[in-house]
């Protein structure tokens, strides 16, 4: 998420959103190739994300390797659409890398990637579930370690979820982007 801010709002200091808006891109030119863009981006990391646990770290992947594949990819591209909305609502550079890094790191640290949820308050462990990367974290390690699958509850509800908050970002973004940039 933070390199998405970054980049985008680079792109939107140089001028390239102006420039394009002015050859008459419309909102829907724009936010297809913003997702193609976050498409190829997310299909990327996660091939590299797969790669780094299989061969460097020597993870045997008991479960399906196409489900964690999907899970990573749904966690990167909706990272990348926070991203998006991020830059266009912000334009103070230092306002965006803060909340960029602050968020990510406040997302691993949520979420249990960094340490177990268990460890963390009884008042304060309802909030985290409900936090977008703890499902898909706890499916990850599911899928992984014990080999669930797609007929899992849990995993479904993980996959509904990454659904649900790529699709709500989707729209959000569409709603920013007309309000803001295409006035």
């Amino acid at each position: 998420m933070a390199f998405s801010i970054l980049t985008l709002h680079d792109c939107r200091l140089e001028g390239f959103w102006n420039r394009l808006i002015l050859n008459g891109m419309k909102i829907s030119e724009f936010f297809i190739s913003n997702i193609i863009q976050y498409f190829m981006n997310s299909t990327i990391i996660t091939i590299e994300m797969m790669l780094l646990l299989k061969i460097l770290l020597q993870i045997e992947i008991l479960g399906s390797c196409r489900l964690a594949f999907l899970i990573i990819f749904l966690t990167a591209f909706d990272g990348f659409l926070c991203g998006l909305i991020t830059s266009i609502i912000f334009d103070n550079l230092f306002i965006i890398a803060g909340f960029g890094f602050h968020f990510s790191f406040l997302s691993m640290s949520l979420s249990g990637i960094v340490w177990p949820i268990e460890g963390a308050s009884k008042y304060i462990q309802p909030l985290v579930y409900l936090y977008p990367l703890t499902m898909p974290a706890d499916a990850l390690r599911d899928i992984y370690f014990k080999g669930s699958n797609l007929l899992n509850f849990d995993i479904q509800l993980a996959l509904f979820y990454l659904i649900f908050c790529t699709l709500f970002h989707c729209f959000l973004c569409l709603i920013v982007l007309k309000y803001k940039i295409f006035k």
